[in-house]
């Protein structure tokens, strides 16, 4: 049997997170760790279920690869 940790609360998202997220990739193309080009994400430093007034704001925001 595998115990796994407590979920994440679930967020209902922006409908202007889609377009951020684009854009936020087109100028931030690679991981911030590693480099790497393919299979990017972007996540938010600060959780956006820890503080959702942060969900759209690029200070906020991190490229990470799926590795990271």
């Amino acid at each position: 049997m595998i115990l796994l940790g407590p979920r994440k609360p679930r967020v209902r998202r922006s409908s202007k997170w889609p377009e951020l997220r684009k854009q936020w990739l087109q100028v931030h193309p690679r991981c911030a760790v590693c480099g790497e080009q393919e299979k990017l994400e972007v996540h938010h430093l600060i959780p956006v279920h820890f503080d959702p007034t942060k969900e759209l704001d690029v200070t906020n925001l991190i490229t990470l690869c799926e590795q990271r």
